[in-house]
């Protein structure tokens, strides 16, 4: 599982990242969590590895239109 870490309309946020696009994590494992480093911080990593069975792809594309590597 990779996660990464992005710029969408100006705000920060922080998602999984796979070949078929980016799921936003971002407020969605706990109100307050808003960043990749709240997520580990918070020990929310186990709770993020359950979300993307449930959830399609909210960016969906290939990877390179929506990070800088």
């Amino acid at each position: 599982m990779k996660f990464a870490s992005f710029t969408r309309l100006g705000r920060p946020g922080f998602g999984i990242a796979s070949d078929a696009g980016i799921i936003d994590l971002t407020g969605r494992l706990a109100p307050s969590v808003d960043s990749l480093r709240q997520c580990l911080a918070a020990a929310l990593v186990p709770a993020a590895q359950t979300l993307p069975g449930s959830t399609g792809p909210i960016w969906a594309g290939p990877m390179s239109r929506f990070c800088r590597w």
